[in-house]
């Protein structure tokens, strides 16, 4: 099963739409170039060098494994900002002092990246990622949230396997992509497998049991929706998925997605997005939650504005 061909200007051909739809993902090299994720990795240093404030950061980390960052106001507001989530073992317990440099500390920038600052919302807003969201069938994609996710040399956490956070679209069997753009070269790591994203993909065996959502208290809770359609899955039953720098990724929201801890020497960098489609309702209980200044960001209407402003 090959999952990695090229995309046209125009999106996806139909043979890569009917692997996506069969496989529930699709990774595209070459969609943009080693320039253009250099430039994003310079901007995510730069905002951390110009906006990580470690005097008054309450030391949030980011763990999919834990509920550490639950109910915490810096991470439940964070969706129409940009925040700094630090990893586990980059603070000292009891004295929240950092035991790297700040750079290597940062497990990720999140959540507004696309609105926010220049340089991602103008990548985002591309017209080739609107046209694959057309292909994909999206009537009125709307981006979520978007993140810088460092995996750091030695100290990059694990992330266990979970799905995307777009529950409306996952239940309803709409396509939903998690969008990765690989920002370094995964691939000349020490080994693909150690190196790279697993992916599972059989969402009826699994589907979706559990919901993150607000509790109504100031903090989260995970709901239970449905029962799991068999035991999860084993090591082997995932796909390796390796990247190189300029590749696509495009996951549906049923798919589990992990990736192991970065022992290596080199980090593993890469910018993502999540789309839902808007003509569903979204849930009020949802930890993401649109506000009033920042509603999720309209993907047709950005890219049409920034292909305006190119001309």
């Amino acid at each position: 099963m090959s999952a990695t061909l090229s995309p046209p200007p125009a999106g996806l051909t139909p043979e890569q739409l009917r692997q996506f739809d069969a496989d529930g993902f699709l990774a595209l090299p070459h969609f943009f170039t080693t320039a253009d994720a250099r430039r994003l990795l310079d901007r995510a240093r730069v905002l951390i060098d110009d906006r990580l404030d470690l005097a008054n950061h309450p030391k949030t980390v980011f763990s999919t494994g834990r509920d550490d960052h639950v109910g915490d106001a810096y991470f439940l507001d964070s969706g129409d900002k940009i925040r700094f989530f630090l990893e586990e073992d980059a603070v000292e317990a009891g004295t929240g002092r950092l035991q790297v440099p700040r750079h290597e500390a940062v497990n990720k920038i999140g959540h507004a990246l696309h609105e926010l600052d220049p340089v991602f919302r103008e990548f985002s807003a591309r017209p080739e990622l609107a046209a694959i969201a057309k292909s994909l069938r999206f009537k009125e994609p709307r981006v979520l949230q978007s993140m810088v996710i460092m995996k750091n040399p030695r100290i990059g956490g694990a992330v266990p396997p979970h799905q995307v956070d777009s529950t409306p679209v996952s239940l309803s069997s709409t396509p939903a992509p998690f969008v990765p753009h690989s920002l370094i070269d995964p691939h000349l790591l020490s080994g693909y497998r150690q190196d790279s994203t697993f992916l599972y993909t059989d969402p009826p065996r699994f589907g979706v049991s559990q919901r993150f959502v607000r509790d109504g208290n100031g903090g989260t809770t995970f709901r239970d929706v449905g029962a799991k359609g068999g035991p999860d899955p084993e090591a082997e039953e995932y796909t390796c998925v390796p990247t190189e720098a300029g590749t696509l990724v495009l996951i549906h929201g049923l798919v589990l997605h992990k990736s192991e801890r970065n022992t290596s020497g080199k980090s593993r960098n890469i910018y993502t997005f999540h789309a839902i489609e808007g003509s569903l309702p979204y849930p009020s209980d949802n930890w993401l939650l649109p506000t009033a200044d920042m509603p999720f960001t309209r993907l047709y209407a950005a890219s049409a504005a920034a292909a305006d402003t190119a001309a």
